[in-house]
């Protein structure tokens, strides 16, 4: 009589005793947040990975993020040249806000080969991907009449154009009106080329320009290349 009964309950009530301990599933949870550095400097292309569910996704333009999580997960947020972090999700509902800290932040300028405006690159990960112009005298940018006279002629594959520059690809060195030009970076945040063209060059303290890899941490904007200007 008593194995009758036992068999009943669990015929009848499954929800009283869970099988292997889980008799139901957690539903995901959508969780919002920014990514940024120095001053709330927005980043873009930063990996965060659910440590349980295993998802994963990239921080946009403007650093913001979504992603599904499990209940009481932990995200980690990872990209090349940043000390990778990881966040417990205490409260779904508050969106989660994470500065990157750079893997390298001890090198004394000295130690530096160029800025790629999020952080500095050691000389020995320097490639033909990153060219940077810098004064060899004191005041030396001021002799120009705009940043792009700085740069116009200095680098192989690069055409200055109506205020615009441009990544030359293959032997070709005309530029169509279809061509993108390269985004323009100015202390850590995108500006636009008029910025750059009304700019005093005394202010300039070095140019660097990048393509290919060396500009994919902007994500498909830096397709066309990047210049990344840092003033005195």
């Amino acid at each position: 009589m008593k194995t009758i009964c036992i068999v009943f309950l669990i015929i009848t009530c499954p929800f009283f005793i869970p099988f292997n301990g889980n008799y139901r599933t957690v539903e995901p949870i959508l969780v919002t947040g920014r990514v940024t550095i120095w001053n709330d400097i927005p980043l873009e292309n930063i990996k965060i990975t659910s440590s349980k569910s295993k998802k994963e996704t990239f921080s946009d333009s403007h650093g913001e993020f979504s992603i599904e999580v499990g209940n009481k997960d932990k995200l980690k947020f990872s990209a090349e040249g940043f000390t990778s972090q990881k966040v417990k999700i205490k409260n779904p509902d508050n969106k989660i806000n994470v500065e990157m800290k750079l893997l390298s932040e001890d090198f004394s300028e000295e130690d530096l080969m160029v800025n790629n405006g999020f952080r500095y690159i050691p000389q020995a990960h320097r490639t033909t991907a990153i060219q940077r112009l810098k004064e060899k005298k004191e005041n030396e940018f001021a002799s120009y009449n705009s940043v792009w006279d700085i740069i116009r002629g200095k680098i192989s594959g690069v055409i200055i154009q109506n205020n615009e520059a441009y990544f030359r690809e293959g032997l070709s060195g005309s530029v169509n009106t279809t061509s993108t030009p390269a985004i323009i970076i100015l202390n850590g945040s995108r500006t636009n080329s008029s910025t750059i063209t009304n700019m005093d060059t005394h202010l300039v303290k070095d140019v660097t320009l990048l393509k290919g890899g060396a500009a994919s941490i902007y994500g498909g904007a830096g397709g066309a290349g990047v210049i990344v200007i840092t003033t005195k």
